[in-house]
Protein backbone atom coordinates (compact mmCIF):
# COMPACT_ATOMS: atom_id res chain seq x y z
CA UNK A 1 0.00 0.00 0.00
CA UNK A 2 1.24 3.45 -0.95
CA UNK A 3 -0.35 6.56 0.51
CA UNK A 4 0.48 9.80 2.27
CA UNK A 5 -1.32 11.56 5.10
CA UNK A 6 -1.98 15.10 6.32
CA UNK A 7 -3.88 16.28 9.40
CA UNK A 8 -4.85 19.42 11.29
CA UNK A 9 -6.59 20.29 14.54
CA UNK A 10 -7.56 23.85 15.54
CA UNK A 11 -9.17 25.10 18.73
CA UNK A 12 -11.11 27.85 16.98
CA UNK A 13 -12.77 30.43 19.20
CA UNK A 14 -13.59 27.86 21.90
CA UNK A 15 -12.41 27.35 25.47
CA UNK A 16 -11.71 23.63 24.91
CA UNK A 17 -11.27 21.18 22.06
CA UNK A 18 -13.66 18.22 21.94
CA UNK A 19 -12.55 16.91 18.54
CA UNK A 20 -10.43 13.76 18.51
CA UNK A 21 -8.97 11.69 15.67
CA UNK A 22 -6.51 8.88 15.11
CA UNK A 23 -4.65 7.33 12.17
CA UNK A 24 -3.92 3.64 12.78
CA UNK A 25 -1.52 2.05 10.30
CA UNK A 26 -1.09 -1.71 9.87
CA UNK A 27 0.98 -3.63 7.28
CA UNK A 28 -2.00 -4.27 4.95
CA UNK A 29 -4.58 -1.70 6.05
CA UNK A 30 -5.04 1.72 7.59
CA UNK A 31 -7.93 3.14 9.63
CA UNK A 32 -8.93 6.78 9.98
CA UNK A 33 -11.30 7.64 12.85
CA UNK A 34 -12.62 11.07 13.84
CA UNK A 35 -15.04 12.05 16.60
CA UNK A 36 -16.58 15.41 17.51
CA UNK A 37 -17.78 15.51 21.12
CA UNK A 38 -21.10 17.31 21.43
CA UNK A 39 -20.32 20.50 23.33
CA UNK A 40 -23.93 21.16 24.19
CA UNK A 41 -23.87 18.16 26.51
CA UNK A 42 -21.64 17.33 29.46
CA UNK A 43 -18.84 14.94 28.67
CA UNK A 44 -18.35 15.64 24.97
CA UNK A 45 -14.59 15.17 25.31
CA UNK A 46 -15.09 11.97 27.32
CA UNK A 47 -17.36 10.61 24.58
CA UNK A 48 -15.00 11.51 21.72
CA UNK A 49 -11.97 10.07 23.53
CA UNK A 50 -13.84 6.85 24.33
CA UNK A 51 -14.95 6.33 20.73
CA UNK A 52 -11.49 6.91 19.26
CA UNK A 53 -9.82 4.72 21.89
CA UNK A 54 -12.24 1.82 21.39
CA UNK A 55 -11.79 1.84 17.62
CA UNK A 56 -8.01 2.11 17.89
CA UNK A 57 -7.69 -0.80 20.32
CA UNK A 58 -10.00 -3.03 18.28
CA UNK A 59 -8.27 -2.29 14.98
CA UNK A 60 -4.84 -3.01 16.44
CA UNK A 61 -6.11 -6.37 17.69
CA UNK A 62 -7.87 -7.33 14.43
CA UNK A 63 -6.36 -9.29 11.53
CA UNK A 64 -4.85 -7.17 8.78
CA UNK A 65 -6.50 -6.84 6.34
CA UNK A 66 -9.81 -6.86 8.25
CA UNK A 67 -12.03 -9.73 6.96
CA UNK A 68 -15.33 -7.74 7.11
CA UNK A 69 -14.61 -3.99 7.25
CA UNK A 70 -18.25 -2.85 7.34
CA UNK A 71 -19.12 -5.38 10.03
CA UNK A 72 -16.06 -4.38 12.03
CA UNK A 73 -16.96 -0.67 11.94
CA UNK A 74 -20.66 -1.03 12.75
CA UNK A 75 -20.00 -3.42 15.67
CA UNK A 76 -17.40 -1.07 17.12
CA UNK A 77 -19.87 1.81 16.97
CA UNK A 78 -22.18 -0.34 19.14
CA UNK A 79 -19.35 -1.13 21.56
CA UNK A 80 -18.28 2.52 21.70
CA UNK A 81 -21.86 3.61 22.40
CA UNK A 82 -22.14 1.19 25.32
CA UNK A 83 -18.75 2.25 26.69
CA UNK A 84 -19.72 5.95 26.51
CA UNK A 85 -23.02 5.39 28.31
CA UNK A 86 -21.24 3.34 30.99
CA UNK A 87 -18.56 6.02 31.41
CA UNK A 88 -21.24 8.66 31.88
CA UNK A 89 -23.05 6.60 34.49
CA UNK A 90 -19.83 6.27 36.51
CA UNK A 91 -19.54 10.06 36.89
CA UNK A 92 -20.76 11.76 40.05
CA UNK A 93 -23.39 12.91 39.35
CA UNK A 94 -24.07 10.76 36.25
CA UNK A 95 -23.88 12.51 32.89
CA UNK A 96 -24.91 11.64 29.31
CA UNK A 97 -21.87 12.13 27.03
CA UNK A 98 -22.49 12.24 23.28
CA UNK A 99 -20.33 12.39 20.16
CA UNK A 100 -20.45 12.05 16.42
CA UNK A 101 -18.13 9.65 14.63
CA UNK A 102 -16.84 8.79 11.17
CA UNK A 103 -14.50 5.87 10.45
CA UNK A 104 -12.81 4.67 7.25
CA UNK A 105 -10.76 1.53 6.62
CA UNK A 106 -8.54 1.44 3.52
CA UNK A 107 -7.22 -1.93 2.37
CA UNK A 108 -6.69 -3.92 -0.83
CA UNK A 109 -7.22 -0.77 -2.90
CA UNK A 110 -10.70 -0.05 -1.51
CA UNK A 111 -12.22 2.31 1.08
CA UNK A 112 -14.96 1.21 3.50
CA UNK A 113 -16.62 3.65 5.87
CA UNK A 114 -19.50 4.36 8.23
CA UNK A 115 -20.65 7.35 10.25
CA UNK A 116 -23.09 8.53 12.90
CA UNK A 117 -23.93 12.22 13.20
CA UNK A 118 -22.52 15.05 11.10
CA UNK A 119 -18.78 14.39 11.00
CA UNK A 120 -18.14 13.78 7.31
CA UNK A 121 -16.14 11.74 4.84
CA UNK A 122 -15.37 13.03 1.34
CA UNK A 123 -13.49 11.33 -1.49
CA UNK A 124 -11.99 13.68 -4.10
CA UNK A 125 -10.17 13.08 -7.35
CA UNK A 126 -8.63 16.06 -9.13
CA UNK A 127 -10.85 18.48 -7.22
CA UNK A 128 -14.02 16.51 -8.03
CA UNK A 129 -16.20 14.99 -5.30
CA UNK A 130 -16.60 11.25 -5.90
CA UNK A 131 -18.37 10.41 -2.61
CA UNK A 132 -19.67 12.17 0.49
CA UNK A 133 -21.50 11.03 3.61
CA UNK A 134 -24.94 12.47 4.35
CA UNK A 135 -25.38 14.00 7.80
CA UNK A 136 -27.82 12.62 10.33
CA UNK A 137 -29.62 15.94 10.73
CA UNK A 138 -33.11 17.26 10.21
CA UNK A 139 -31.86 19.52 7.42
CA UNK A 140 -30.24 16.64 5.52
CA UNK A 141 -33.53 14.75 5.68
CA UNK A 142 -35.37 17.77 4.25
CA UNK A 143 -32.79 18.00 1.46
CA UNK A 144 -33.21 14.31 0.64
CA UNK A 145 -36.99 14.79 0.48
CA UNK A 146 -36.63 17.76 -1.87
CA UNK A 147 -38.23 20.12 0.66
CA UNK A 148 -35.19 22.40 0.82
CA UNK A 149 -32.34 23.40 -1.48
CA UNK A 150 -28.64 23.74 -0.64
CA UNK A 151 -28.79 27.52 -0.32
CA UNK A 152 -31.68 27.33 2.14
CA UNK A 153 -29.90 24.58 4.08
CA UNK A 154 -26.74 26.67 4.53
CA UNK A 155 -28.74 29.48 6.14
CA UNK A 156 -31.02 27.35 8.34
CA UNK A 157 -30.19 27.43 12.06
CA UNK A 158 -31.30 23.78 12.41
CA UNK A 159 -28.43 22.50 10.27
CA UNK A 160 -26.56 21.20 13.35
CA UNK A 161 -29.56 19.57 15.02
CA UNK A 162 -28.58 15.90 15.02
CA UNK A 163 -30.97 13.00 14.63
CA UNK A 164 -28.32 10.37 15.57
CA UNK A 165 -25.28 10.31 17.84
CA UNK A 166 -23.08 7.90 19.78
CA UNK A 167 -23.78 7.81 23.53
CA UNK A 168 -26.63 9.59 25.31
CA UNK A 169 -29.34 8.40 27.64
CA UNK A 170 -30.13 4.92 26.35
CA UNK A 171 -28.17 1.69 26.02
CA UNK A 172 -29.81 1.13 22.62
CA UNK A 173 -27.30 2.34 20.02
CA UNK A 174 -28.34 4.24 16.91
CA UNK A 175 -27.53 2.75 13.53
CA UNK A 176 -24.45 3.79 11.60
CA UNK A 177 -24.75 4.49 7.87
CA UNK A 178 -22.18 2.57 5.83
CA UNK A 179 -20.57 3.51 2.53
CA UNK A 180 -18.33 1.85 -0.02
CA UNK A 181 -16.48 -0.19 -0.86
CA UNK A 182 -15.05 2.47 -3.15
CA UNK A 183 -12.38 1.31 -5.59
CA UNK A 184 -9.59 3.84 -5.18
CA UNK A 185 -7.82 5.42 -8.13
CA UNK A 186 -4.30 6.87 -7.96
CA UNK A 187 -4.39 10.32 -6.29
CA UNK A 188 -7.85 9.86 -4.79
CA UNK A 189 -7.93 11.91 -1.58
CA UNK A 190 -10.04 10.85 1.40
CA UNK A 191 -11.05 13.60 3.84
CA UNK A 192 -12.53 13.03 7.30
CA UNK A 193 -13.60 16.22 9.07
CA UNK A 194 -15.69 17.67 11.87
CA UNK A 195 -18.49 20.15 11.23
CA UNK A 196 -16.11 22.96 12.16
CA UNK A 197 -14.73 22.56 8.64
CA UNK A 198 -17.69 21.86 6.41
CA UNK A 199 -20.04 24.31 8.11
CA UNK A 200 -17.66 27.15 7.22
CA UNK A 201 -17.67 26.60 3.44
CA UNK A 202 -19.64 24.83 0.72
CA UNK A 203 -18.67 21.49 -0.76
CA UNK A 204 -17.46 23.25 -3.90
CA UNK A 205 -15.30 25.61 -1.83
CA UNK A 206 -13.74 22.62 -0.06
CA UNK A 207 -13.23 20.68 -3.30
CA UNK A 208 -11.17 23.41 -5.01
CA UNK A 209 -8.40 22.83 -2.48
CA UNK A 210 -7.94 19.22 -3.56
CA UNK A 211 -5.87 18.06 -6.49
CA UNK A 212 -2.86 15.97 -7.42
CA UNK A 213 0.59 16.38 -5.91
CA UNK A 214 -0.34 18.38 -2.82
CA UNK A 215 1.78 18.66 0.31
CA UNK A 216 -0.93 17.19 2.54
CA UNK A 217 0.29 18.68 5.82
CA UNK A 218 0.35 22.13 4.22
CA UNK A 219 -3.03 21.50 2.58
CA UNK A 220 -4.64 20.43 5.88
CA UNK A 221 -3.27 23.50 7.66
CA UNK A 222 -4.48 25.84 4.90
CA UNK A 223 -8.01 24.41 4.93
CA UNK A 224 -8.24 24.52 8.73
CA UNK A 225 -7.05 28.14 8.72
CA UNK A 226 -9.61 29.03 6.06
CA UNK A 227 -12.40 27.46 8.12
CA UNK A 228 -11.36 29.44 11.20
CA UNK A 229 -11.16 32.74 9.36
CA UNK A 230 -14.51 32.22 7.59
CA UNK A 231 -16.38 31.88 10.89
CA UNK A 232 -14.36 34.20 13.17
CA UNK A 233 -15.18 35.21 15.91
CA UNK A 234 -17.52 32.21 16.32
CA UNK A 235 -15.22 29.57 14.89
CA UNK A 236 -15.69 26.01 16.15
CA UNK A 237 -13.04 23.34 16.72
CA UNK A 238 -11.74 22.29 13.30
CA UNK A 239 -10.31 18.81 12.76
CA UNK A 240 -9.46 16.98 9.56
CA UNK A 241 -7.47 14.02 8.30
CA UNK A 242 -6.50 13.58 4.63
CA UNK A 243 -5.21 10.38 3.03
CA UNK A 244 -4.01 10.44 -0.58
CA UNK A 245 -4.00 7.05 -2.24
CA UNK A 246 -0.96 6.44 -4.41
CA UNK A 247 -1.57 2.83 -5.41
CA UNK A 248 -1.24 -0.76 -4.28
CA UNK A 249 1.79 -2.49 -2.85
CA UNK A 250 4.83 -2.85 -5.07
CA UNK A 251 4.72 -6.01 -7.15
CA UNK A 252 7.29 -8.54 -5.94
CA UNK A 253 10.42 -8.56 -8.04
CA UNK A 254 10.56 -11.46 -10.49
CA UNK A 255 13.47 -13.82 -9.90
CA UNK A 256 16.18 -13.37 -12.48
CA UNK A 257 16.26 -16.11 -15.12
CA UNK A 258 19.35 -18.31 -14.85
CA UNK A 259 22.05 -17.11 -17.17
CA UNK A 260 22.55 -19.26 -20.26
CA UNK A 261 26.11 -20.46 -20.85
CA UNK A 262 27.75 -18.35 -23.49
CA UNK A 263 28.31 -20.05 -26.82
CA UNK A 264 31.98 -20.63 -27.50
CA UNK A 265 33.43 -17.99 -29.72
CA UNK A 266 34.96 -19.07 -32.96
CA UNK A 267 38.54 -18.05 -33.44
CA UNK A 268 39.35 -15.91 -36.42
CA UNK A 269 43.12 -15.29 -35.97
CA UNK A 270 45.14 -17.66 -38.29
CA UNK A 271 47.73 -18.22 -35.54
CA UNK A 272 45.01 -19.29 -33.12
CA UNK A 273 43.46 -21.61 -35.72
CA UNK A 274 46.87 -23.22 -36.37
CA UNK A 275 47.46 -23.81 -32.64
CA UNK A 276 44.05 -25.47 -32.29
CA UNK A 277 44.81 -27.76 -35.26
CA UNK A 278 48.13 -28.77 -33.70
CA UNK A 279 46.53 -29.57 -30.32
CA UNK A 280 43.78 -31.66 -31.96
CA UNK A 281 46.39 -33.54 -34.05
CA UNK A 282 48.51 -34.26 -30.96
CA UNK A 283 45.48 -35.61 -29.11
CA UNK A 284 44.61 -37.84 -32.07
CA UNK A 285 48.16 -39.27 -32.20
CA UNK A 286 48.16 -39.93 -28.46
CA UNK A 287 44.86 -41.80 -28.73
CA UNK A 288 46.27 -43.90 -31.64
CA UNK A 289 49.42 -44.80 -29.68
CA UNK A 290 47.32 -45.82 -26.63
CA UNK A 291 45.23 -48.20 -28.72
CA UNK A 292 48.36 -49.84 -30.22
CA UNK A 293 49.84 -50.40 -26.79
CA UNK A 294 46.70 -51.86 -25.30
CA UNK A 295 45.82 -53.80 -28.43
Amino acid sequence: MKYKIGKANRLGNRSNNQDRFEIVQRPNSVMLVLADGMGGHQGGLLAANTLVTRFTEAFNAAPSPVPDPHGFITKRFVHAHQAIVDAGMRQEPPITPRTTGVVCIIQEGKAYWAHIGDSRLYIFNGGRIKSRTRDHTMIEELLAQGKMDEKQARNDNRRNHLTRCVGGTTMKPQEATVGGPEELEPNDQILLCSDGLWSSMSDDEIAVHFGEGNDLEKLADQIAGKAESNTYPKSDNVSLVILQWLGGADAPAKPAAPAKPAAPKKASDPAVLSAIDEIEAALARAEKDRKQITG
